[in-house]
């Protein structure tokens, strides 16, 4: 196997499946990333009696998985990625544990290359109590010496089960805006005055303000979430580190608004920022009720999420693609 697809993903299976695997770097790539790294020592840290096998080149791990330990542990990210990183790993594995687990994340928190803390907090979260549990708590701590600390609570309970096509129509909206060392003076105000060109009339809309000034790096997050009436959330948000004007904020909320609407008319909430999630937590689902899901706009990484799945847990997903409503259509058994 090969580190192009992504090493939590493959980390997850093989603790899933309580199989060794052998990740091999591409000869013109170089080795393993100090964040991989520290992602390997998370790992470690969760489980007992794991063993991981590093070459002296750097460029084959093989990973034999132990046992996952609930109980309180402390991470300290590694700064070429955000705490969302590890986060978003976490939730993965996050049904496999059988009792509580309590993290304390310390690091940076929003980069443009992970998702944003506003997805994982207004999306995965409730994504996570609708499938598993509602004892489930995410704390955001900023300290003095400027590093944010991010607490994750997580007590198991397995829910009965639901359906994820009962989707309503969208009532409220609400968009946020996170940054961390600059004013966005009268943003606010000037955004709230042009909803109507972004959304239309027909939204209860709200906007709201985060300011993280003890941030370690400089970012400026926008998030727009849909709250729909039977309490499901659609959700999306964009990260970048250039200050922007109003003018440049109005084509960045364009952009965004875009990528929302096409959202929020989905069948479903599974979308491109959950889609490797949602079918995680089917796996790790106890419902065997639900054998076929429905994406729309499936993603590369997410057939390659199958692939593999296929291979490891001898799951066989079939994929049939409805082409005259551009959906995907996937059975499991």
């Amino acid at each position: 196997m090969l580190f192009d697809f992504g090493i939590r993903e493959k980390i997850y299976l093989s603790i899933v499946s309580k199989k060794k695997i052998k990740l091999v770097k591409k000869k013109n790539i170089e080795k393993i990333k100090n964040f991989e790294l520290n992602l390997l020592s998370l790992l470690d840290n969760l489980t007992e009696n794991s063993v991981i096998e590093i070459n002296e080149f750097g460029n084959i791990i093989i990973i034999d998985p132990g046992l996952l330990k609930c109980g309180y542990y402390s991470h300290i990210c590694n700064e070429e990625k955000s705490i969302n990183y590890y986060l978003e790993f976490i939730c993965y594995i996050l049904p496999l544990f059988d009792s509580y687990l309590e993290l304390n994340f310390i690091g940076s928190l929003n980069s443009s290359t992970d998702l944003s803390l506003e997805i994982m907090r207004y999306m995965i979260m409730p994504l996570i109590r609708k499938f598993f549990s509602d004892e489930i708590r995410l704390k955001l701590i900023n300290n003095k010496d400027k590093i944010s600390r991010l607490l994750l609570l997580f007590f198991f309970k397995n829910k009965k089960s639901f359906s994820f096509h009962d989707t309503s129509q969208i009532e409220s909206i609400r968009m946020i805006l996170s940054y961390s060392s600059f004013s966005s003076q009268n943003f606010c105000k000037d955004l709230y005055k042009s909803r109507v060109k972004f959304f239309g009339k027909n939204y209860n809309f709200k906007i709201f303000e985060n300011y993280f000034s003890k941030s370690q790096c400089f970012f400026y997050s926008l998030t727009i979430i849909g709250l729909r009436k039977n309490g499901d959330v659609a959700c999306e948000s964009q990260v970048t580190n250039k200050k922007l004007n109003f003018k440049n904020l109005e084509k960045f909320i364009i952009l965004l608004s875009n990528k929302f609407k096409k959202q929020y008319l989905l069948e479903n909430n599974i979308d491109d920022n959950n889609q490797i999630l949602f079918l995680i937590f089917l796996l790790n689902s106890k419902d065997n009720l639900i054998k076929k899901i429905l994406i729309n706009n499936f993603t590369i990484r997410s057939v390659r999420f199958i692939r593999i799945a296929n291979q490891i847990l001898n799951i066989k997903f079939s994929i049939k693609v409805i082409s005259k409503k551009n959906k995907i259509i996937i059975n499991y058994n």
